[in-house]
């Protein structure tokens, strides 16, 4: 493209300023065509950009929502489990504690049933102490008097003490299974 012009007669040279018309003209033709692409082009651009935009802030709300969402998650959790722990805490020591109070009714059952057999024991001692206190009487008199009468007596006292003896010994047993099965 020419920038200058030679003067003809008349002015400048007609064809020359045609040509360089022409040419001017399709090179704006061409400048326009190339702005239209540049600009379809930066439309298409901005829309894809606009597209990567939301899909970022979808993107983005996606990964905060996950967050919130796995915070939620890990806080229920940890509720459940504080709960999981507070109520195991609870059966334990419930556990425990009738445990514990069976062991004490236990014991105290053991020391009731330990007092009872002293008790007895006790009793029987004195009775054994008092027959053979009477024994010793009875054979005392016998050797001092020999009648029939007198072996008859020793024959019933000594019969009644052995029942008696008998039915002593037999609620002893009877007690000490009543302990054994509890």
């Amino acid at each position: 493209m020419p920038d200058k012009f030679y003067i003809v007669k008349k002015g400048y040279d007609p064809i020359a300023v045609d040509e360089h018309i022409k040419r001017c003209d399709e090179y704006m033709s061409h400048l326009e065509e190339t702005i239209k692409e540049y600009k379809l082009k930066i439309k298409t651009l901005e829309d894809r950009l606009n597209t990567y935009i939301t899909k970022e802030a979808a993107i983005n709300n996606a990964i905060i929502n996950s967050q919130i969402s796995a915070d939620n998650m890990l806080l229920n959790a940890k509720n459940a489990a504080e709960t999981i722990v507070q109520n195991a805490k609870k059966q334990g020591q419930a556990t425990e504690d009738a445990v514990d109070k069976r062991i004490y009714d236990v014991m105290r059952s053991v020391a009731f049933q330990k007092q009872y057999l002293q008790e007895t024991r006790q009793e029987y001692d004195k009775v054994i102490i008092g027959f053979r206190e009477m024994y010793d009487n009875i054979i005392r008199k016998f050797l001092h008097t020999s009648d029939d009468g007198m072996f008859r007596l020793v024959d019933d006292k000594i019969e009644a003490l052995e029942n008696f003896l008998k039915r002593l010994h037999d609620e002893v047993d009877d007690d000490a299974d009543d302990e054994d099965e509890e």
